[in-house]
C-alpha cells in the first residue's frame, strides 16, 4: 500500500485522534493540528508523525501553516476536519452572542481550512473531509445549535466537491462525515477512514 500524506485540523478531539490512530495503523504519514500546545504535546506518535499549533480562525495562518506542512511532508492526499465545540442548549436559551461563536467556530473556520487545502492541492488532487455532530442527523434534545452546524458543512463539502470534481484536479472526495466526538467506540470513521484515498 502506497504511504499518503494527510494533515487533521482538530487532532487533540476524539474523533481528530482516532482518525490519525488509524491512519498511522495503515502506515500513512499524518501531522496534525491544534488550538492548545498543551493538548497537543498529550496526542502520541501512534496518531500522528508531527504537531502545529495554529490559529484555525485565522485564514492566512491555516494557509501558510498547510503549506509549510505540505513542504516538510513532501506532498498531501488529504485534509481532515475535526474542529468544534459543544454548546448543549435549547434554541430558546441560546443567545445570539453563543450562536455567533458556534457558526464562527465551527464553520467560518471549517471554511477557511477548506479554502487552504484546496489551494495546497489544486495541481495534484487529493481529499477533504468535513466533520459533524450526529446531532445533524438524527437530531437531540438541547442539540439545536450544533445539529444547525451539520446542514451548513454539506453544503460547504458538496458544492466545492462538484466544482473541483469538474476540472478533474481536486476533490474526488470533499464529503461530509457524521461522527460523536470523544466517542471513537462508536466507529464512525471505520468506513471512512479507509476511503480517504481518492
Amino acid at each position: 500500500m502506497k504511504q499518503r500524506k494527510y494533515m487533521i485540523f482538530g487532532i487533540t478531539g476524539g474523533i481528530g485522534t482516532a482518525l490519525g490512530l488509524q491512519l498511522k495503523q495503515q502506515a500513512h504519514y499524518v501531522y496534525g493540528f491544534g488550538r492548545d500546545a498543551d493538548r497537543l504535546q498529550g496526542v502520541t506518535s501512534e496518531a500522528c508523525d508531527g504537531t502545529q499549533v495554529v490559529d484555525m480562525q485565522d485564514w492566512q495562518a491555516v494557509r501558510s501553516s498547510i503549506a509549510k506542512s505540505k513542504e516538510e511532508m513532501d506532498g498531501l492526499d488529504g485534509v481532515a476536519v475535526c474542529i468544534g465545540s459543544l454548546l448543549l442548549k435549547p434554541a430558546h436559551l441560546t443567545s445570539q452572542e453563543e450562536w455567533n461563536d458556534v457558526m464562527h467556530t465551527h464553520v467560518s473556520t471549517a471554511f477557511g481550512i477548506l479554502g487552504a487545502a484546496a489551494h495546497a492541492m489544486m495541481r495534484t488532487g487529493g481529499s477533504i473531509v468535513l466533520t459533524a455532530s450526529a446531532a445533524s442527523r438524527i437530531g437531540m434534545a438541547n442539540h439545536e445549535a450544533i445539529a444547525s452546524i451539520g446542514g451548513v458543512l454539506l453544503g460547504d463539502g458538496s458544492s466545492p466537491g462538484c466544482r473541483w470534481g469538474s476540472w478533474e484536479c481536486f476533490a474526488q472526495n470533499a464529503r461530509l462525515m457524521v461522527g460523536m466526538d470523544e466517542k471513537p467506540e462508536l466507529n464512525a470513521w471505520a468506513g471512512g477512514a479507509s476511503q480517504l484515498p481518492a
